[in-house]
């Protein structure tokens, strides 16, 4: 694997002079590895995290997991396959509540309630749709491919575009349901 990029060398000796060009030239590399090797990237990292709006440090608290390691990881560096896994497992709210009782004891009281509250807000409609509660508890958080999925390891991202091309190619006409009174 290579990647394009400029990096500074000394004039004497030629050795590598670790300058921003090659912290950023190494960025890109860590970028492409993660991208060819299906690992989240870091800004899909960073996402997971902001979605529920919580700092680094409770984050890894409720995943279990080092704020350092975490940390690195949305700064660029490659996580291991184990902790991509635990960080995916975050996409889904309800999965996260799991690692936050699971994890409960890290993480002091305080922190707890906020983060709770953060974790079920984002959740939203998910305590009234069947459907959702479904999507997340069987598809989003088993990578294994199945008829409910097209044979597929199911992505969430392709199932809301879907959704939302479908509502807007719908025609806002008003629907008049009889009912048979029988």
């Amino acid at each position: 694997m290579s990647v394009p990029g400029e990096i500074d060398v000394c004039a004497d000796c030629g050795a590598v002079l670790w300058t921003e060009k090659y912290d950023a030239l190494m960025k890109l590399a860590y970028e492409k590895f993660k991208k060819e090797n299906g690992l989240l990237s870091s800004d899909e990292i960073r996402q997971i995290r902001e979605n529920y709006d919580l700092s680094q440090d409770l984050f890894a608290m409720i995943l279990g997991i080092g704020s350092a390691s975490l940390q690195r990881y949305e700064t660029g560096a490659v996580q291991t396959l184990v902790y991509d896994g635990i960080i995916r497992e975050a996409r889904n709210a309800a999965r996260l509540l799991e690692l936050l009782e699971k994890n409960k004891n890290n993480v002091n009281p305080k922190d707890y309630t906020f983060a709770k509250t953060k974790i079920e807000s984002s959740m939203g409609f998910i305590k009234i749709s069947p459907l959702k509660n479904y999507l997340d508890y069987k598809l989003i958080s088993d990578d294994t491919p199945s008829e409910w999925n097209g044979n597929r390891i199911y992505s969430y991202g392709k199932f809301i575009f879907a959704l939302v091309y479908l509502i807007s190619r719908q025609e806002y006409k008003e629907v008049n349901i009889k009912r048979n009174r029988t």
